[in-house]
């Protein structure tokens, strides 16, 4: 076990934005499944810290899957777009 403390958050209005990485989706294939076995993304996610980055976006076979640790959406003409449900991404 260990702890952290959390932050107030961020005020987003203020900021650019946040540093980010793409790496390599290497989880298993049943990522939509809520369990226990997220070693990969732990790995994932110090990578991306390793990078000075907040969060690692993941890509499999050319595709974003999500974030290491967090949802991904898209904005682009007043749309909003996510990655289909499948068995490679958990639902959020």
């Amino acid at each position: 076990m260990m702890s952290s403390p959390l932050s107030a958050g961020r005020d987003i209005d203020s900021e650019p934005g946040i540093h980010a990485v793409t790496l390599n989706d290497i989880r298993w294939d049943f990522c939509n499944i809520k369990a226990i076995t997220l070693l990969a993304n732990v790995l994932l996610r110090q990578q991306a810290a390793d990078e000075d980055a907040l969060e690692a976006i993941l890509i499999r076979d050319g595709q974003v899957t999500e974030g290491a640790a967090s949802n991904l959406f898209l904005v682009r003409g007043g749309q909003s777009a996510t990655p289909p449900k499948s068995d490679l991404l958990l639902a959020g």
